[in-house]
């Protein structure tokens, strides 16, 4: 018997393994030639960007974390389009501008707020052929300093004219038109480029300091200028533009800054932990421990600064799950993909010669009255629209009534569920084997892991038994707990002291140095009049790796995590909280059950992410070495997806998980044929 479609198997359902299962369904023979299924852990997909409606509590948004789009999502916001269009929407109504970051301060004991607004740009995130030109982007950095010198009117001995000619010779030594496809700089260019910089970086490293005492601003700007300066000389004299980002990955970025001529002030500074902070930055989790790789941090800062379309950051009008993983499934059901829901994946087993994945080892985790799991509820909002959401817990109602109520029971005494590594749930599972070339539901042919990187090591022990590659990758790309707090009040922002508009800020006191206001989410929401929310606040950040972390079913490690969580979450609004929001008091957080003053917290929402594919993906020193591309598992039928695969961009966020997931679908498919910002310079 001759099939006609090939079959894949998806394991995952993060924005990696989705966003293959989008690329492949792009292809216009797609019914034809294709049988795909998702098998996920759980009852939602999502993966690090899973969220839950909770029922019971104002049908608030529960998140793994706080999560914003980068307007350099060039690939991500192409994809939540084509998912909006399909299904007859428009993903700008499900997303909201973001033009400035606040960059946390620290002189001395003293905290400040340094606001950074970006310029709004016209151009649309999802719409361009290719991310940016480097040579463009050099010239208009430049063009930058020396309009803000030019401004700044610093007191020094050497002429502010002088300086701005450096600039000027600079920028001219790049041709007004050039591009990266035509444009190959000739070693004397170079050598001018370097020179000039090092000269303007000589002339702000001796401007006197005194007349910054009184002068925020002008501080701010020259720590500013004298960064953009070193990363730009870095730049060129390290050759990256010819030899890529990962040719400096085995430095890190502080030592990278430090050879190139930065002083404690400037690779210390506000910037440099913003860096970090967003990238979780910090080795175990521990906040003195700061590693990053200098080419994916540089990266990075050009990207986020230098490529964003519209705006430097866009916010989700609702929860991540209700914004980006609904669309995506509905779209992709309707195209015909089939989704199995409560699936572990257990192992990978390969064939005789090594060459080939040739079974795929799974549980069943609950059995079903009927077949498939319908995943979405229907959720009213504040505004009075319904929107199809995930729940925060399964549909218990689909579930086998006995396994139902030992779930709910599970739930009610550990807070624990089957997203769980260590839940106690082994005597209810049901053994599934998937045959390479197997006939029926029960046969595949190629595998797309989407699974992060985290969990790999069990799964995939006897891929790395016999592929130095993928033993050097799970030794040598590590990953990091995370989390989380959600703060729901009763006053506005601005009433609780808060003064500079909409914020995301980095950079601040840990556990929780980042977060953002999430006011654009309370109308999707529905609470009820008499607790009603008027302001909502994520916070997030890495956190340091337990001592002892099981190995095997432990119901209780999850809780004393989770307890660890609120007890940093207590410290750190009791120590910290005022600078960013002055007027708060215990009494200012939403609680259903009226309680009093810190025991209010309780009523809030946080998380610690320690499961194995929770954990987030770090890229520290030497690290982008050992990757591994979408293509390059070293075995015929399996392709790799997620923010752990090696790509222009090797740091963990939703834009590298689409690269990667692209180009597992066009390794399959031969589609799509061209990935905008897949090469580090285009």
């Amino acid at each position: 018997m001759t099939r006609s479609k090939r079959r894949i198997a998806v394991l995952g359902g993060g924005v990696g393994a989705l966003s293959a299962v989008w690329g492949l369904t792009n292809d216009p023979d797609f019914d034809s030639k294709y049988d795909v299924t998702v098998y996920q852990l759980g009852w939602r997909l999502g993966g690090k960007g899973a969220s839950g409606r909770n029922a019971s509590v104002g049908e608030r948004i529960e998140e793994h974390g706080l999560h914003v789009w980068g307007g350099y999502y060039e690939n991500a916001f192409r994809m939540m389009a084509d998912c909006y269009r399909t299904l007859g929407a428009d993903w700008k109504q499900w997303f909201e501008r973001q033009d400035q970051i606040v960059l946390e301060e620290r002189l001395g004991s003293r905290w400040s707020h340094w606001r950074v607004p970006f310029p709004p740009k016209s151009s649309e995130p999802g719409t361009a052929a290719v991310i940016g030109d480097v040579w463009q982007d050099l010239r208009r950095v430049l063009e930058w300093q020396e309009v803000s010198t030019t401004n700044a009117k610093f007191r020094t001995d050497v002429s502010t004219d002088t300086a701005i000619g450096w600039l000027r010779e600079a920028r001219n030594s790049v041709p007004e038109q050039a591009n990266y496809q035509s444009y190959s700089p000739t070693a004397q260019s170079v050598e001018l480029l370097v020179d000039r910089l090092q000269k303007y970086q000589d002339w702000l490293d001796a401007i006197d300091a005194h007349q910054f005492l009184n002068n925020q601003t002008l501080r701010r700007l020259w720590i500013s200028l004298v960064l953009s300066t070193i990363q730009l000389k870095g730049f060129i004299s390290d050759r990256v533009y010819e030899r890529g980002f990962s040719s400096i990955d085995h430095l890190d970025y502080r030592d990278w800054l430090k050879r190139h001529g930065a002083r404690e002030v400037i690779y210390d500074c506000a910037w440099i932990y913003g860096v970090y902070d967003y990238l979780f930055a910090y080795e175990g989790g521990d906040p003195k421990r700061g590693r990053l790789a200098a080419g994916v941090a540089l990266c990075c800062v050009i990207r986020l600064m230098l490529c964003y379309k519209g705006a430097v950051m866009w916010k989700m009008k609702s929860g991540m799950g209700d914004a980006i993983f609904t669309p995506i499934y509905q779209m992709l059901a309707n195209r015909g993909v089939k989704f199995e829901f409560f699936h572990r994946v257990d192992e990978l087993q390969l064939s005789h010669d090594h060459q080939y994945v040739e079974r795929i080892r799974l549980w069943r985790q609950v059995e079903l009255k009927s077949s498939p799991y319908a995943p979405l509820r229907k959720v009213q909002t504040q505004s009075g629209e319904t929107h199809d959401c995930w729940p925060n817990e399964p549909l218990y109602d689909q579930i086998r009534d006995d396994q139902a109520d030992k779930l709910q029971s599970l739930k009610k005494q550990h807070d624990i569920d089957l997203e769980s590594h260590w839940i106690d749930w082994h005597g209810e599972e049901s053994e599934r084997v998937l045959e390479r070339g197997a006939e029926g539901d029960e046969g595949f042919d190629d595998v797309v892991l989407g699974i992060s990187v985290g969990a790999l090591p069990s799964i995939c022990h006897e891929l790395a038994d016999h592929n130095t590659g993928w033993k050097l990758m799970l030794d040598g790309v590590k990953t990091v707990q995370t989390q989380s707090l959600q703060l729901w009040t009763r006053s506005t922002l601005q009433e609780l002291g808060w003064r500079l508009g909409p914020f995301i800020f980095v950079g601040y006191e840990p556990p929780f140095p980042s977060g953002a206001d999430m006011n654009q989410t309370l109308p999707a929401e529905n609470w009820s009049d008499a607790i009603k929310p008027r302001a909502v606040t994520y916070y997030c950040a890495a956190m340091p790796d337990a001592l002892l972390i099981p190995t095997s079913a432990s119901n209780g490690f999850p809780v004393t995590q989770a307890q660890q969580v609120l007890d940093n979450s207590r410290s750190w609004i009791d120590d910290h909280i005022k600078h960013l929001l002055p007027q708060f008091d215990w009494a200012e957080l939403v609680d259903p059950s009226q309680a009093t003053g810190v025991a209010r917290l309780n009523a809030q929402y946080w998380r610690a992410n320690i499961n194995p594919s929770d954990r987030y993906v770090q890229s520290l020193p030497k690290s982008t070495a050992v990757r591994l591309a979408s293509n390059g598992s070293g075995y015929r039928n399996l392709h790799l997806a997620g923010d752990w695969v090696k790509t222009s961009m090797n740091f963990g966020c939703v834009e590298s998980a689409v690269i990667a997931g692209l180009q597992a679908a066009r390794t399959i498919s031969g589609h799509p044929q061209r990935i905008p910002g897949e090469r580090d310079f285009e």
